[in-house]
């Protein structure tokens, strides 16, 4: 899907003619969007117990709002999303301590 994606600009046209180069600027953006898209697939493909700490760690800079919407897609029970967003926000707290430790050491 993601070749596909990036060759889109440049198939040819209904009449037969050669195909277009891709412009670069397109290929690194539909890179860096399938790239979410994979991130996003592998979160929800997760179990539901690894699903906090998955998102976390593929989806760092993600909102709540994200959090949410991907529990949807999952299918989890809206009686079970505050459970699950308690946890979030735990993994979230752990993430950006770890994050900050990080930089500290680079510096």
């Amino acid at each position: 899907m993601k070749t596909m994606i990036l060759k889109m600009p440049g198939l040819t046209n209904s009449r037969g003619g050669a195909g277009k180069e891709v412009p670069a600027r397109y290929a690194k953006y539909a890179a860096k969007e399938m790239a979410k898209t994979e991130k996003i697939l592998k979160v929800i493909l997760s179990s539901p117990q690894a699903f906090c700490i998955t998102f976390v760690q593929l989806l760092p800079l993600a909102k709540e709002s994200l959090f949410l919407r991907l529990l949807n897609l999952k299918g989890i029970p809206r009686s079970e999303h505050p459970h699950y967003l308690q946890s979030y926000r735990k993994e979230k707290a752990e993430d950006e301590k770890y994050r900050k430790a990080q930089k500290q050491q680079k510096k």
